[in-house]
């Protein structure tokens, strides 16, 4: 490491840290050895995931922000690669009273919650009329991407500035025509894989991608939504004084330059306008305290709580946080009101972190938990229809990551996915109570159709399934009857019950459209990519990926799915049953309690890492000697019990056992039971509930 890195990661000074294994006791001071465990397994999942190639200060980065997850701790927006241009570009076009601007988003719910986000952001803070901002979404008819049909669209608009969300990056040919008709200057904000090759790149703007960033970069695992968040965050900060300052730090360890949040190692020190020193404990700074970065830390400790957990960890171990972090931390608290404007947005961010299966840590994981935390705390600030969508999903009082992968998610998804994404647009940018309502309960019974045509689909699966699939790697299913707005989902389905990646294809007037899903980490995009030479056009990202194949190449292409996937993919029937567990999608082996331990405070323990999703998965508990128990029915179809344990000490802890496909009906009376399940607090009619959602029963 180069001395110029040195000071740019490190804190103030050459200050040893404990491991970060050891870090859970330095944060939280109460034991707690259930949680530390969970911990502990997240850094174990993230070796894993990253194959032990994760470099000491990204791991450092990412302990920090598991045990003190914090919006104060969000890296800078200006990190990523165009974000400077674009904020610009949208400021310029916003104080033009004459400029158009068109925002483009794909069908799902991560370009449905960035569009809805952008379009309300821009409509209510950037005071921009309708008359001059118009918002698309694909029609039924239309394919993933900037296809040629959109584009027409688009350049019927005639725009001064084209916005496109969670697509675009492969669009190169498509956007070039665009911009040929009309003129337009073009912001890209999306997620799925850029081309390998940068004269490939679409010639706009502002490009903003995560894959642009450094490998292992956890930004990179940002969706789309998350970085329109973060864009609109960009946007309020350039309206400070702070926007485009020098600001120069003096640690123990060196000289650092600060500009819009992020260290430029290029910029000279002496020409900033502001400077400050962090030095070691015992050390005394040669400023005023209030140039002193260590005691306005300090101070702003005092007032914030989750400022206060942060220094408690600098004093133990100061090299645990980075002077960057420190001073963008410090900065963030000042700027409560772009905070306060800022909070209403963030629930987009997380419902699309969790639709697209995204990773649940370090910026995404915090994201996600204000979200939740906004969504329960503060309903009365949310945007009207979102607001209409939770008291429809009965959600109001609480809301935990679980009720957004199962209930938000869905419904928006599901108008998508059935042709109607314009319907999710409107109900989530309704500013109308009574409107934002009856369109909320469109989406509902679109909901309902869409669960129809999966079932239906799901009932022709033994029909569809190429009989290579049974022994291959990867699965494939073609039918004509299947509904082609549900490709995904039904790629998904089929992925869990094969346990294997899957891919679903279904005739499309000229071509067959495709979606391929994984079923653990596998790099699908790369298997699509690979097949390019078969396909019409394709695009995604690790874990999912969307094409479209020409009738007369159909049977080659499925042919060479199953020649490529063994080189890519482990075998039927290579793992053992633990290894073809999913680690970064379940918690196993379980954490194993005795009954007598099943009390309210445990449950608080276990979930104070939450939000769990992808790399941290809901922890699962084993419920050794849980005694006899009582079953009854849940419901009217029997396929749900509630079941009361007589062993533990606090029988408010109930269990519930969704699709238990019959396993239940001999459990009642029995001695000696295992019940492994998934701890859960909720609220029901104002009351708290702590249950157990179980999972097995041995």
């Amino acid at each position: 490491m180069t001395a110029a890195q040195r000071r740019t990661e490190s804190g103030p000074g050459d200050i040893f840290a404990p491991p970060l294994a050891d870090w859970y006791g330095l944060v939280h001071e109460r034991k707690s050895p259930y949680a530390e465990t969970i911990y502990r397994r997240f850094l174990e999942r993230l070796e894993a995931y990253t194959e032990g190639r994760l470099t000491p200060e990204l791991r450092r980065q990412h302990a920090l922000r598991y045990l003190a997850p914090s919006m104060h701790l969000l890296k800078s927006p200006f990190e990523f690669p165009g974000m400077a241009q674009a904020v610009d570009l949208l400021r310029a076009h916003a104080a033009n009273p004459t400029a158009k601007i068109v925002i483009y988003g794909d069908r799902d719910a991560d370009g449905v919650t960035s569009a809805s986000l952008l379009t309300l952001f821009c409509r209510e803070q950037l005071k921009i009329g309708r008359e001059r901002l118009t918002t698309l979404v694909p029609r039924e008819e239309d394919k993933y991407g900037i296809t040629p049909e959109v584009g027409a669209r688009i350049a019927a608009e005639k725009p001064a500035l084209l916005i496109t969300l969670d697509c675009g990056s492969s669009n190169r040919t498509e956007l070039l025509e665009i911009q040929r008709q009309t003129g337009t200057a073009t912001i890209i904000i999306d997620h799925h894989f850029i081309p390998p090759d940068a004269a490939d790149y679409p010639a706009v703007e502002a490009f903003i991608n995560p894959k642009l960033l450094p490998e292992f970069e956890f930004a990179r695992d940002y969706c789309t939504a998350a970085i329109t968040l973060r864009f609109v965050q960009a946007i309020l900060y350039s309206y400070s004084r702070e926007y485009n300052e020098n600001v120069g730090i003096k640690t123990g360890g060196g000289e650092i330059v600060i500009r819009n949040g992020v260290v430029d190692p290029t910029a000279d020190i002496s020409l900033c306008t502001r400077h400050y020193t962090l030095m070691p404990a015992g050390e005394e700074s040669d400023q005023h305290e209030k140039h002193d970065l260590a005691k306005i830390f300090e101070h702003t400790a005092r007032e914030n709580f989750e400022m206060r957990r942060l220094h408690n960890l600098y004093r133990k171990a100061p090299a645990a946080i980075s002077a960057p972090e420190i001073f963008n931390a410090v900065q963030s608290v000042s700027f409560r009101k772009s905070q306060t404007i800022l909070a209403q947005y963030i629930p987009f961010a997380a419902i699309g972190l969790v639709a697209d299966l995204m990773p649940i840590y370090a910026d995404n994981r915090i994201l996600v938990r204000e979200g939740l935390s906004v969504m329960t705390r503060q309903a009365d600030t949310l945007p009207m229809g979102l607001a209409a969508l939770i008291k429809k999903l009965n959600l109001t009082g609480a809301v935990a990551e679980q009720d957004l992968g199962f209930s938000v998610c869905p419904v928006i998804n599901a108008a998508g996915r059935m042709g109607n994404a314009a319907l999710a647009l409107h109900a989530l940018t309704e500013t109308d109570p009574l409107a934002a309502a009856k369109a909320v309960f469109a989406l509902t019974q679109i909901n309902e159709a869409r669960k129809e045509a999966s079932q239906a689909s799901l009932d022709l699966l033994n029909e569809a399934l190429d009989a290579r699939s049974h022994n291959a790697p990867v699965a494939v299913a073609v039918h004509a009857n299947f509904h082609r707005g549900i490709s995904g989902l039904i790629a998904s389905k089929i992925a869990e019950r094969l346990a294997k990646p899957a891919l679903v294809l279904v005739p499309d007037g000229e071509c067959y459209r495709g979606s391929v899903r994984a079923f653990r980490n596998e790099n699908v995009h790369g298997l699509i990519d690979a097949l390019a030479a078969h396909l019409i056009q394709y695009g995604g990202h690790r874990q999912a990926a969307g094409f479209s194949v020409s009738h007369e190449n159909i049977t080659a292409f499925v042919d060479a799915v199953f020649s490529a996937a063994p080189e890519r993919f482990a075998a039927a029937g290579e793992e053992t049953a633990q290894e073809a567990v999913d680690s970064f999608r379940n918690f196993n082996p379980p954490l194993e309690i005795e009954a007598a331990s099943m009390r309210m405070p445990l449950w608080d323990e276990l979930l104070i890492h939450a939000p769990y999703g992808v790399m941290n998965p809901h922890p699962v508990v084993a419920v050794k000697k849980a005694g006899k128990v009582e079953v009854a029915n849940l419901g009217k179809t029997g396929a749900h019990v509630k079941i009361k344990f007589a062993a533990p000490a606090d029988r408010n802890i109930e269990g519930v056992w969704f699709f238990h496909g019959g396993a239940a009906e001999g459990v009642a009376g029995r001695d000696n039971l295992v019940v492994s399940g998934e701890p859960q607090i909720g609220k029901f009619m104002g009351r708290t509930q702590y249950r157990l959602k179980i999972t097995r029963v041995d």
